[in-house]
């Protein structure tokens, strides 16, 4: 026999051997890593607007990790105090007290990274970069400065508050309810800042606002991307690809939790909730239908992938609510901006016709309802039971309200 066959009887040897000992599940692994690491790579950057500044191509989230941890860290214990405080008083005629501002002052220089950070052209934050407790600290203290900002500045910091939570949730389809807290106080603050606001940078607060509103996710992509994920974590878990001992069983939990993982990545990717009403409902049905998945890894016996469809439907509705508040939070800018000092037109205005005045819950437009108060009124959505509270929320229905207000 020649030297050459030699050599390939030789190859072929080693790659039979190779695959005998580490098994099916090596193969596996490795191939489901590099599934991975491409859809890390190219599928799940949610390309941001950039609202104001020098565009520069990066992850936002990875960017302004180190400064909301810093932040984070620095609160300790008073964290939640903060929370309490600004999200309670956003929107109050007392304002934001001194306590909250007084902190919000000390950590400037965190917050204006941050802030420079959002100059980032796209993002994806899957919990490593961080988490949401501290994005949700962070963004409460920003928009505890705006408060007593001047006008146009109060509503430029709350649109970059708006952006940071949004960055922050990006890639991950658990972060919906932190994503709604935070623009529901934005919203407040807004409203608050908008009653002294000259016409022009009520304009711009508007296109900021609604550029915000047409760039996020779907939230099946964002659940899919989670999904992706914790399918990396799992193999990477696995072990290396020389860990024999790892390899010696076939079909190990932590590969069949992975593969699992990736074929319901695949089935949310597809879904688009909005696409209204149909997405919506067919996001809901798919999860409706899913059993809770549970898998527990062998080795160690601590890990447990869980995806919890009734999680998943809230997060969907709380995703619809979220972006009821930001269409309307522009639309009412937009009123303000174009309508003469005085009161609010008792009629829809024409910026309810718009498509972007959509409401998520039933693919028609949201609705107006003008208050005794001549300078008050509300754009609100009849919400998933889809009853007319006329924008008042629980007690009459499940409507997610936006209030205009004229001072």
């Amino acid at each position: 026999m020649s030297l050459r066959r030699l050599a390939v009887l030789a190859v072929v040897l080693i790659a039979i051997g190779t695959v005998a000992i580490q098994g099916p599940d090596a193969i596996e692994g490795r191939r489901l890593a590099r599934t991975l690491a491409r859809a890390r790579m190219h599928e799940y950057r949610w390309r941001r607007p950039v609202l104001r500044g020098d565009a520069v191509e990066g992850n936002a989230a990875q960017c302004f990790g180190d400064a909301v941890r810093n932040l984070a860290g620095a609160l300790e214990q008073k964290r939640d105090r903060v929370v309490e405080l600004v999200e309670d008083h956003a929107g109050s005629p007392e304002g934001v007290p001194a306590e909250a501002l007084a902190l919000a002052r000390v950590h400037e220089a965190d917050l204006a990274s941050i802030r420079d950070c959002g100059r980032r052209t796209w993002s994806w934050n899957p919990g490593q970069w961080v988490g949401a407790e501290d994005c949700r600290t962070a963004a409460t203290l920003w928009l505890g400065l705006a408060s007593p900002a001047e006008p146009a500045q109060c509503l430029a910091t709350a649109a970059d508050a708006i952006r940071f939570a949004q960055d922050c949730g990006a890639g991950d389809g658990t972060s919906s309810e932190f994503v709604n807290r935070v623009v529901q106080t934005a919203a407040l603050v807004v409203n608050d800042c908008a009653a002294n606001a000259p016409r022009g940078a009520l304009s711009v607060a508007s296109r900021e606002i609604q550029q915000l509103a047409a760039s996020t996710p779907p939230i099946g992509k964002a659940l899919a991307a989670l999904e992706h994920y914790e399918a990396g974590a799992l193999v990477e878990s696995h072990g290396g690809p020389f860990d024999v001992r790892r390899f010696l069983s076939v079909h190990t939990p932590e590969l069949r939790a992975a593969r699992t993982l990736l074929d319901r990545a695949r089935q949310n990717g597809s879904l688009d909730a909005r696409r209204f009403p149909v997405g919506l409902e067919a996001v809901l049905r798919q999860y409706s239908r899913n059993e809770p998945m549970r898998h527990r890894a062998a080795s160690g016996g601590a890990r447990v992938v869980e995806s919890d469809r009734t999680s998943t439907m809230m997060n969907t509705l709380v995703d619809a609510a979220t972006l009821v508040i930001l269409r309307g939070t522009a639309i009412g800018l937009r009123v303000l901006a174009r309508t003469e000092d005085g009161d609010l037109p008792e009629a829809p205005p024409p910026e309810l016709a718009e498509r972007t005045a959509i409401d998520p819950f039933t693919g028609r437009p949201m609705r107006w309802w003008r208050m005794p108060n001549p300078h008050a009124a509300i754009i609100y959505s009849v919400g998933p039971d889809r009853l007319d509270g006329h924008g008042t929320g629980p007690g009459r229905g499940d409507d997610v309200p936006v209030l205009v207000r004229r001072p």
